[in-house]
This record gives C-alpha cells, sequence and structure tokens, in this order.
C-alpha cells in the first residue's frame, strides 16, 4: 500500500504536515542534543518514561530530557493517560499553567493534538519550518521559556 502522506487524504495530509512542520521547527533543539551526546557521551536524545517505583511507560517518550510526547495510539480515542515524570511539566505552547509530575493525568486528545509537554525550566528554540533543514537552518528562530531557568545546574 502506498505510505506516501498525500495517500491518506485531505485532512490527512493537513495533519501529517502540522507534525512535520513541528518536526523541523525543532531542528536546533535536535542538532543541539545530538552534538552534546557527541561530545560528551550524554544520553540519547531518546529517553524512556519510568516511574519512580521502575515501571517503565512503553507508550511515552522523552526527547533531549526536556520535551515530553504522548502520542495518541488508539484509534479513536478522545481521552490519553499520560504519565508526568519528577518535576513541574507545561503544556508545549502554554508556559502559563505548570502541571506537578511524577503522577498519571488525563488529557482530551485528537489526532490534530499530540499531547506535548516542557519541563519546567527548560528553553525551546523553535526555527520557522523551511522546505530544507538547510533552509530551516538560517530562518528566524524564537525561543520559549518554560518556568523559572534553573541557575547553576
Amino acid at each position: 500500500k502506498d505510505k506516501e502522506p498525500y495517500s491518506f487524504g485531505s485532512e490527512a495530509k493537513v495533519l501529517i504536515r502540522s507534525a512535520i512542520n513541528l518536526r523541523y521547527s525543532l531542528l536546533r533543539e535536535w542538532y543541539s542534543a545530538f552534538e552534546r551526546a557527541t561530545c560528551d557521551g550524554s544520553a540519547s536524545p531518546l529517553l524512556p518514561v519510568i516511574t519512580p517505583s521502575g515501571q517503565l511507560v512503553n507508550d511515552e517518550l522523552q526527547l533531549f530530557d526536556k520535551l515530553l510526547v504522548a502520542p495518541v495510539v488508539e484509534r479513536d480515542a478522545s481521552k490519553r493517560l499520560i504519565y508526568l515524570p519528577p518535576g513541574h511539566w507545561y503544556r508545549l505552547g502554554n508556559n502559563t499553567a505548570p502541571l506537578e509530575g511524577q503522577r498519571w493525568i488525563v488529557e482530551d486528545v485528537s489526532l490534530s493534538d499530540i499531547p506535548c509537554f516542557v519541563k519546567a525550566g527548560s528553553t525551546i528554540d523553535f526555527c520557522v519550518p523551511g522546505l530544507t533543514t538547510q533552509q530551516t537552518w538560517e530562518n528566524e528562530v524564537r525561543t520559549e521559556r518554560y518556568g523559572k531557568v534553573a541557575v547553576g545546574g
């Protein structure tokens, strides 16, 4: 079967384009994480989510130790159970309402909204997505700060 975005219809094409644009907008975050991992041997940019009791949460992932992604993995789901690791977390794009971590939450979901959270104290650099990685890299950058940035660590 054809798996190109345009083969799933116009609604799916819009959703796929939005997800790709989000990925491209985080290009500087991807490059920075890989550079750190290469230079200092730090953890992989993709980290598993593990509860304090050691339970592996196998349908979420952490990116760069500051983003938590909880994709919708059930067909026609309208709600999603999400484990927030310890600390405070903000919904990506909303840096005014922190959520307490180290607990499970239920979020309303839809195909057009992938639950993504930012760890308090993080800054995220967003690029304006271009048609290529080179063009994206050269585009304007917007920095968002989520909560207070930790001093000295």
